[in-house]
């Protein structure tokens, strides 16, 4: 009977290899959102979070006009992001960050006080909600995610990470 270890370099090996299916069948541009997300997932799982919000934030710019972004799930799994980067962020700035990725570890040195991620999860639950529920039942809300956005897109940085300037009146 395998032990631990071998089950869990078992799974990581395969996680490993399903990621690199997906990047081969990224390269191949099929229509719609769902090979990028299903890779988005396979580097989520393996912790290679950097290269998750690399994929959904360029998908997400790739977007204007065609439609990738106009899936609710896409932006379900952005809001998972959101959380699980906003952890890594916190645990990093308390002094017990045990990550071992190098590059994630020189953003998380750069960013990990500014980088506004329950902003973005919010914007990115508030889409999800427009798509799944549809425009006309719930006017005000998404009215109101509108302006938000619009504010949170005029005060992004010139390096494209956001910094929350405050609570919203009307909120």
């Amino acid at each position: 009977s395998p032990g631990v270890d071998e089950l869990k370099s078992e799974r990581i090996s395969w996680i490993e290899h399903t990621r690199n299916a997906y990047e081969s069948a990224d390269l191949l541009r099929p229509n719609g959102a769902e090979i990028p997300c299903k890779l988005v997932q396979a580097h989520m799982m393996l912790e290679n979070y950097l290269e998750a919000y690399t994929i959904l934030t360029k998908l997400e710019a790739d977007s204007k006009g065609n439609g990738l972004m106009e899936s609710y799930s896409c932006y379900l799994l952005y809001a998972d992001l959101m959380v699980r980067i906003g952890y890594e962020c916190q645990i990093w700035n308390d002094g017990t960050s045990h990550n071992r990725a190098y590059m994630f570890k020189r953003w998380l040195r750069k960013h990990s006080r500014t980088f506004d991620w329950k902003e973005r999860r919010l914007q990115a639950l508030s889409f999800a909600l427009e798509l799944a529920a549809g425009t006309t039942s719930c006017t005000k809300l998404i009215a109101w995610m509108e302006k938000r956005r619009e504010e949170f897109e005029c005060s992004d940085n010139d390096d494209g990470m956001g910094v929350d300037t405050g609570a919203d009146e009307d909120a």
